[in-house]
Parts: C-alpha cells; structure tokens; sequence
C-alpha cells in the first residue's frame, strides 16, 4: 500500500520542487494560444463562459427543460445547470489538453535535465484557474437571483469539491499525458468521449427525467458523482447524494494512484517516443 501511494508522493512533491517552473508553464498555456488576438487570454474565459450560457439558454428557455426532483422549484433549472457545469467545463478543459502535454513539448521532453513530471500539472493549473473564475460568477449571479443562502457549512463542501476535482484532475491529467505518447489513437478517442460526455452526465438533466438507458449510463459513469457533489454545493445547498461524496472521495485516491504510477513507469522513455 506504502509503495502504490510512494508515486503520487514524489508527482505531488516534484510539482512543489518546481512551482515557479510550473506556474510559468501555465500562464505560458493560458495566454500564449491566444497571444496574437485582440482579447489574448481572456479567450480563455470568454469561450467556455459563452458555453455555459448557451447551454443555459437553449435547454432552459428554448427547451423549457424542467427538473423532476421533489421538493425542488423546477424554474431554478438556470442554477442548476450551472452547478454542473462549473465542475464539468474545467474538467473538459483539463482532459482534451492533458493529450498534448507530453508529444505537444517534445523540445523539453528532450532535454534530459527537464523534469517532465510537472508538465501534466499545468493542464491542472489551467483548469482550476478556470473553475476559480466559473465560480467567482456564480457568487455573482447568485447575489443578484439569490438561489441559494451559502454558509459556513457549504463554502467547507465548496472546498472539499474543488479538492476533489483537483485530485481527480491531477490523476486523469497524468494517466492520459503518458499513455497518448505510445498509443496515439487515446487522443481521438478522448476527444469523441468528451463530445458526448456532456449528455450522458447528469449536467443538463437528472437522471429520472431522462430515458432508462441514459440513466443506467448516468449512474455508470464515474464522474456523475463529482457532478453530484457540485451540485449539492451550488444547487441543493447540502448532501443531497452523501454516496456521490463517499465515491467521489474514492475515485480521487484511485485516480491518483493509477495516473501517477503509470506516468513514473512510461516517462523513462518518453524520450525517446516522441
């Protein structure tokens, strides 16, 4: 058990070691795409921000979806999207770049003194720099629609939330960096699974509004509960799945386990593969 947990130790550890190198990295990820546009990094929010209202738009007033959960006031479906999404969004955001962090800098890789292990934690960084934003929006919605009163007691599930997104992130961010340098064909198909991700995760929805086999797939997949804890932060206001949390929370450690010990098994030769 010692050693399995000795990996995400030393990643963890390592990131530490080089937080000035790492942080660099990360702006460099989040300004330097958009360096030559008008707006630069702002590109950065603006785009998944506009994503978040579309959706909020087209399934709230054009679909007039409505949420089938007792006790719940249907006409706050605007609130309870956006609980999702600001779990969701970052996450996606996250997993398509966590594909290039390796083969995407292969003029570092190559340096042999490079420590390649903190580049997977700039996709980390990157997402929860957008999750920070995504939340600092919904306070402000939230003062002026007044959806729900925050107390002590939910901004210390808002963190345990974020921690456990990072964790997770973290996890899948090293899992996916190593194994799409050997298998090149994992990139295309994280990128159709995040396409259809978004409706097979009770973001949009819950899950008894939508048809048997989509439900039976909601509840297979393991990021609904890291769903269902934002929305019990940002919508319900309290546990409402207290076995989202106790997933989520294991999910998180075995995540971390297998994405860093995989990166320290592959990233010998990482060097030689791209």
């Amino acid at each position: 058990m010692i050693h399995i947990l000795q990996a995400p130790i030393n990643s963890i550890r390592l990131v530490l070691l080089h937080r000035e190198l790492t942080l660099q990295l990360t702006k460099h990820e989040l300004f330097y795409q958009h360096s030559m546009q008008v707006f630069g990094g702002a590109w950065a929010i603006i785009h998944p921000f506009c994503l978040m209202l579309v959706y909020s738009f087209i399934f709230g007033f054009i679909f007039k979806t409505r949420l089938n959960i007792d006790g719940i006031n249907s006409s706050n479906y605007t609130s309870f999207i956006l609980a999702g999404l600001i779990s969701w969004m970052p996450l996606q955001q996250a997993i398509a770049k966590s594909c290039n962090n390796i083969i995407g800098n292969t003029n570092l890789v190559k340096q042999v003194v490079f420590p390649v292990d903190i580049l997977p934690y700039t996709s980390v960084l990157y997402s929860f720099f957008l999750q920070i934003v995504f939340i600092s929006i919904f306070f402000a919605l939230n003062i002026y629609f007044k959806w729900l009163d925050f107390t002590i007691i939910t901004i210390l599930m808002a963190t345990f939330a974020i921690f456990l997104q990072i964790g997770i992130t973290i996890g899948i961010s090293l899992f996916l960096s190593a194994t799409c340098v050997y298998l090149k064909d994992v990139k295309e198909i994280v990128q159709f699974f995040l396409t259809i991700f978004l409706f097979i995760l009770p973001v949009l929805y819950a899950p008894n509004s939508t048809p048997r086999i989509f439900e039976v797939l909601i509840y297979f997949n393991p990021l609904s509960y890291l769903i269902w804890v934002f929305q019990d932060t940002f919508f319900y206001g309290y546990m409402h799945h207290p076995f989202a949390w106790f997933f989520s929370s294991l999910f998180c450690l075995s995540i971390l386990i297998l994405g860093s010990n995989t990166f320290d098994w592959l990233k010998t030769w990482f060097g030689e593969m791209v």
